[in-house]
C-alpha cells in the first residue's frame, strides 16, 4: 500500500470529503458515511466493519463499488454512540442492521461484512425484507467439532482482547502487507474499542458457535465468501458444503496472499470480484421497482 491509512484513527474525520452523518438506532445513534449514487436496479450496499474495527475499513469500497454505498460503525465503535456491554447481544446487534436499512428506506439491499461484520451480517439477512445478496469477507466461523474445541476458541479469544495482547493477535492478522505506521493505525483502532466491548463481541461470537450454527436461518439471496487464500486454517475443505447449507447459491473465492484485512490491501481484487458478483444481481431498468412497487429511477427516487 501506498497511501497511509491515516483515516482509522479519527472517528469523527472527514474521508474524501464525506461528512458523517446518524441515524436512530435501536441501541443509539449509529454512524455511517454515503457514498455513490442510486442506480436503476443496482440494490444499495450496506458495509458492515469486523471485530476491532471502525467504517474507515472500506474506506476502499466507499464511492468505488456500483451504486450507493453506505458504510456504518457498529453500537459501541467509532463515531456511534457508547453502549454498556450488557446491551449487546446477537439479536441486538442484528436489530441495529435491520432498523439502519429501514430508517434509510433501503429497500433492495446487500450486507457487506467483514469478519465479525459477516457474522452479523449472516444472521441479520432474515431480518432484511429487500435483502438482493449477502457478501462475507473473511470470515472464518463455520461448525466446531465439539465443546472441547469450542471452549479452547473462546479461551483463546478471550486472551486475545485483553490489552497485552490485542496487538500481536493484530499483527497475526496483518500477515506482514502493511508498512509499520500503516500496523500501528490499525492496532489502535482496536484499542479504541473498550475491553468490555471487546469481550463482549468474541463471547456473542463464540456463544452463538456453542449453539450451533444450523440455527442460522436459511438465506434464500445469493451469497458470495471472499476470503485470503492465506485463511485456509480457519475456512477447511467443507467451509463451501456449510455456505450452500445456508444459502444453496453461495459461491466461495480467495484472493492469492491478502491479510485478512483484504479490503484494505487487497482493494483493487477485493473491488473487482466484488463488482463483477454484484452486476449479477442487478436488475433490467425496466423490471427495477421498489418493495411496494414503485420505478427506481437513475439517480432518485427508492433506494
Amino acid at each position: 500500500m501506498k497511501d497511509p491509512i491515516h483515516f482509522l484513527i479519527d472517528p469523527a474525520a472527514r474521508l474524501s470529503g464525506i461528512a458523517v452523518e446518524t441515524v436512530a438506532g435501536p441501541l443509539g445513534r449509529i454512524a455511517f458515511r454515503r457514498a455513490g449514487v442510486t442506480r436503476a436496479g443496482q440494490p444499495a450496499l450496506v458495509l458492515i466493519h469486523g471485530w476491532g474495527c471502525n467504517m474507515r475499513f472500506f474506506e476502499r469500497q466507499l464511492g468505488t463499488l456500483p451504486g450507493l454505498s453506505f458504510a456504518l460503525d457498529l453500537p459501541g465503535h467509532g463515531a456511534s454512540d457508547p453502549v454498556c456491554p450488557d446491551q449487546l447481544s446477537l439479536p441486538s446487534l442484528t436489530d441495529s442492521i435491520a432498523a439502519f436499512c429501514e430508517r434509510l428506506g433501503l429497500s433492495r439491499v446487500v450486507l457487506i461484512g467483514h469478519s465479525y461484520g459477516g457474522f452479523i451480517s449472516m444472521f441479520a439477512a432474515s431480518k432484511i425484507p429487500g435483502l438482493a445478496g449477502v457478501v462475507v469477507l473473511d470470515q472464518p466461523l463455520k461448525p466446531l467439532p465439539d465443546q472441547l474445541e469450542v471452549d479452547r476458541r473462546l479461551r483463546e479469544a478471550r486472551e486475545d482482547v485483553e490489552d497485552v495482547r490485542l496487538a500481536h493477535f493484530v499483527r497475526r492478522l496483518l500477515r506482514g502487507k502493511f508498512t509499520e505506521p500503516e500496523t500501528a493505525r490499525i492496532i489502535a483502532a482496536g484499542y479504541a474499542v473498550p475491553r468490555a466491548l471487546r469481550v463482549g463481541m468474541s463471547e456473542i461470537m463464540y456463544a452463538r458457535v456453542a449453539a450451533g450454527f444450523e440455527k442460522i436461518p436459511t438465506i434464500e439471496s445469493p451469497l458470495l465468501s471472499l476470503a485470503s487464500s492465506l485463511s485456509h486454517d480457519w475456512f477447511g475443505g467443507d467451509y463451501v458444503q456449510y455456505l450452500r447449507a445456508i444459502s444453496p447459491p453461495a459461491e466461495h473465492d480467495e484472493i492469492p496472499g491478502a491479510s485478512h484485512y483484504l479490503m484494505l490491501d487487497a482493494a483493487t481484487e477485493v473491488n473487482a470480484r466484488l463488482t463483477s458478483w454484484l452486476g449479477g444481481l442487478a436488475r433490467p431498468a425496466r423490471a427495477s421497482a421498489g418493495l411496494a412497487g414503485e420505478p427506481i429511477a437513475e439517480g432518485g427516487g427508492p433506494l
